[in-house]
């Protein structure tokens, strides 16, 4: 059994697994639990995410196009292939400069019982 959903074994298409939508920002998880948080998310130009309070700390990988993030009033644009650690309980936006495609991965220490 997969713990990865929405994706079929071998090899697979950026493209056959989310696609940009004019005026959407869409998000398609990969594994959601309460320690991960991994999904695809894409964002046409000028679409936004506002204003996230990060529960867990977030790489943010910018697959294609390119993104602004503001972390905390600092402002970062990321081009394909780049990426960005946003630590945990920080405020952070995102808008997309270009149609963009990202894949976020949030982690969570687990502690041992």
């Amino acid at each position: 059994m997969s713990y990865i959903k929405n994706i079929e074994p071998g090899i697979n298409k950026l493209e056959d697994i989310i696609s940009i939508k004019r005026f959407q920002v869409i998000s398609k998880a990969l594994v959601n639990n309460d320690n991960t948080d991994i999904r695809f998310f894409s964002l046409s130009k000028g679409e936004t995410i506002r204003n996230e309070t990060y529960p867990m700390d977030t790489l943010i990988l910018c697959l294609n196009g390119v993104l602004k993030a503001i972390e905390e009033g600092e402002e970062y644009v990321l081009h394909e292939k780049e990426l960005k650690l946003i630590e945990m309980g920080r405020v952070s936006s995102l808008e997309a400069i270009e149609d963009t495609i990202m894949l976020q991965i949030m982690v969570k220490e687990t502690k041992d019982e």
